[in-house]
């Protein structure tokens, strides 16, 4: 039966993040399949893509445009006031459900709604003990895992239900008490453009190029991939070049790469719309996905598996990959590691050749469309329907 759906996202909508491409895919998908799907989001836009659900947006008071992710004192203005904004809008359209994205949001969703009348549902897309310590001072991370571990403890127990991105964030809630028949698991869908890689295969004496895609938050692990680049031999230096597509502060890695005398080997380009990004991804020879903190899905994996692009990335994060079948998986926070996996890819083309089959086969396996809708869909299933309840 068809829903109206409320979901909820603390951040700026669209953009070409990763968080927010999944929220945009799962109310794409939700909305296609009949349901009435809205989104409550902040007031800024970072890029522009058609859908088929309504979006509404906060005030832009205070402003606020930074698209990188982390604390804001602005963020929590921003925040309660989603909470305000979402009440008023539950009593307009009255939901049968609301969705909330990530933690802001959920706490927004039950300030909202402190007497449960309606039921929520947490969609949990990474933990907060590994990532949070990342946006701050070295000495600050201690107390920045005391507060992300109670994150994770405690703040999904306000929802209902609880979606999480990949089978280990499930297996580590249920250890932490969290109830199993509560907690599900909706692996991100694959949802690129139809057109595969157009970048031969074979290396002959042409200098291989390898891609990032995505910003420079220091949980993206950047900072051990230039270690590793140039940890390289000069002759494998010279067969390679990696292109860093950068969405954000494009200056601040330029300034590294200068610093680290990387010029020759790295290129960083902008972003741009999606589809320019997509076509850089496409004309590589491989990936790499440098994030090694652990506990959450790069959708930047997803995209690269969809090209069929052989991948490099940290064991924790792709933990539901075959190593040197579906991706190589290395140590990406031990620089050494990383540079003796660059070198394999570079090295062996037969290696590349049985990821790129592997790549394609991962995406069948774990990041269908079809079995991404049908989870959240079941999820929805046999929740109460919301409670009627009078608003002073």
């Amino acid at each position: 039966m068809p829903l109206r759906i409320l979901h909820l996202f603390a951040g700026p909508f669209p953009t070409v993040q990763g968080t927010q491409v999944l929220v945009g895919q799962t109310c794409d998908l939700l909305s296609q399949s009949g349901h009435d799907v809205h989104l409550l989001c902040y007031a800024h836009e970072g890029s522009r893509r058609e859908h088929e659900y309504t979006i509404h947006r906060i005030p832009d008071i205070p402003r606020f445009n930074s698209e990188r992710s982390g604390p804001h004192w602005k963020k929590g203005v921003l925040d309660l006031s989603l909470a305000i904004h979402c009440r008023r809008l539950c009593r307009k359209i009255r939901p049968d459900i609301v969705h909330a994205h990530h933690y802001e949001a959920l706490l927004a969703a039950r300030m909202a709604d402190p007497l449960n009348s309606r039921p929520l549902v947490f969609h949990l897309h990474a933990l907060m003990e590994p990532e949070l310590r990342t946006y701050l001072e070295s000495s600050l991370a201690p107390a920045a895992n005391f507060v992300g571990s109670t994150l994770d403890r405690f703040v999904p127990h306000l929802a209902n239900r609880v979606i999480t991105v990949n089978g280990w964030i499930r297996s580590h809630l249920i250890s932490m008490g969290f109830d199993p028949d509560d907690v599900f698991t909706a692996n991100p869908p694959a949802d690129v453009p139809k057109n595969g890689r157009t970048r031969p295969s074979g290396h002959g004496d042409r200098r291989l190029t390898a891609v990032y895609v995505g910003n420079t938050d220091n949980y993206q692990g950047l900072d051990e991939l230039l270690a590793a680049m140039g940890m390289l031999e000069p002759g494998t230096r010279a067969g390679l070049q990696l292109d860093l597509v950068i969405c954000g502060d494009i200056n601040r890695i330029s300034n590294k790469v200068a610093t680290q005398g990387l010029a020759d080997l790295v290129r960083v380009v902008e972003h741009g719309s999606f589809e320019d990004a997509w076509g850089r991804t496409t004309r590589a020879d491989f990936a790499i996905v440098p994030r090694h903190s652990p506990g959450g899905i790069p959708i930047k994996l997803i995209n690269a598996l969809a090209a069929s692009l052989p991948v490099l990335a940290d064991r924790r994060i792709a933990v539901d990959l075959f190593d040197g079948e579906e991706a190589l998986l290395v140590d990406m926070s031990d620089p050494p590691s990383v540079s003796r996996g660059i070198e394999r890819m570079i090295t062996d083309d037969l290696l590349r050749k049985r990821l790129s089959v592997g790549a394609s086969r991962a995406v069948k396996r774990l990041y269908s469309k079809e079995t991404y809708l049908a989870n959240i869909e079941n999820v929805y299933t046999g929740l109460p329907r919301p409670r009627r309840v009078r608003h002073i």
